[in-house]
């Protein structure tokens, strides 16, 4: 069996060091709203589900700028704290750019070939195994054909300029007469399907589907991309914000599943977007429904409010603290 690793990101916004630095570059183009950088306090939340549903990960790989939260045990053995400097390229320098963090994930000293990568608002709340992950030494994923929506946002030009970088690697005719079994699998459910078959006609990828959760990567996905797509990556990793000519980590998974390398399976998490009624959010948690689950910030919340509900779910369903914790 591989030995897998988890890689997280996790910014502490509150840094001053971290905010002074940010400010010098803050008349720099891109996306620099505070809602990128707030801290919810609860990333100890994460570190036990960990501990309590996938003992069996090899190395945790904790992505900081430099800082690392108060209580965090730094010498548990399974912990890896990889400032920014430690794996970047110093020409990116610093950076307040998701993008061209992840765009370098290869690059992290003593990663395994297969990792999960995880956002810090992504959790698990249930017992996860080795094989959920990958199976066979290939991702377990699902390829899901979709059209992108006009919208006016740094995410959606992203996933555009995903596509044109696809469409000029690949063949989607010849995609789709290769992998047609991978593509219309059943263990996507009804509406993937039909999210695929509206769309697979057409002669060029118009949008894979992402599901917003964790992402289950080869390393080696990362290194290919680097030799198909690097002037790409490198204008990327020079935005210091999320820029709308950016292209990220998708493109990653997407090559590996135009190439056949995984294998078809459902996504293990649901994806919810924080408004000022969060009921179902709670209840989801604290009845642990999935065993992920991804809980984006929103817009014109009442976060304090909002931030102490959240995180009193989660202390009904992790009372104790885990070795990670000092």
């Amino acid at each position: 069996m591989d030995k897998i690793d988890f890689v997280i990101t996790w910014v502490d916004g509150n840094d001053p060091i971290w905010k002074a630095e940010r400010e010098r570059y803050s008349s720099e183009q891109g996306d620099n709203r505070d809602i990128r950088y707030r801290n919810w306090d609860n990333l100890q939340y994460w570190f036990r589900g960990v501990e309590k549903y996938a003992q069996w990960v090899n190395k945790i790989h904790f992505i900081t700028y430099g800082h690392v939260p108060s209580w965090l045990n730094v010498q548990h053995p399974k912990l890896n704290i990889v400032k920014h400097e430690d794996f970047i390229p110093k020409e990116y320098l610093p950076t307040f750019n998701s993008r061209t963090i992840e765009w370098n994930f290869h690059r992290i000293p003593d990663l395994q070939e297969s990792f999960v990568y995880f956002n810090d608002d992504i959790f698990i709340l249930n017992k996860l195994r080795p094989n959920d992950f990958f199976y066979n030494h290939k991702p377990k994923d699902s390829f899901v054909l979709d059209l992108i929506q006009p919208e006016a946002s740094t995410y959606m030009y992203m996933l555009f300029n995903n596509m044109v970088v696809l469409n000029q690697c690949f063949n989607k005719r010849d995609v789709v007469r290769h992998h047609w079994k991978k593509i219309l699998s059943y263990k996507y459910g009804g509406k993937n399907l039909l999210r695929t078959l509206s769309v697979i006609g057409r002669k060029e990828f118009t949008g894979i589907y992402n599901h917003h959760t964790y992402f289950v990567y080869k390393k080696s996905s990362f290194e290919k991309m680097w030799k198909i797509e690097r002037e790409k990556i490198e204008q990327t990793c020079k935005n210091k914000f999320r820029d709308k000519n950016d292209i990220n980590h998708f493109l990653c998974r997407y090559i590996q599943l135009v190439s056949g390398e995984f294998i078809p399976s459902k996504p293990l998490g649901t994806f919810f977007t924080l408004h000022q009624n969060n009921q179902k959010i709670y209840n989801f948690i604290v009845k642990q429904i999935k065993p992920i689950i991804c809980i984006n910030d929103g817009e014109n919340i009442d976060f304090e409010k909002i931030k102490n509900e959240l995180n009193n779910s989660f202390k009904i369903v992790f009372k104790d603290k885990s070795k990670f914790e000092i």
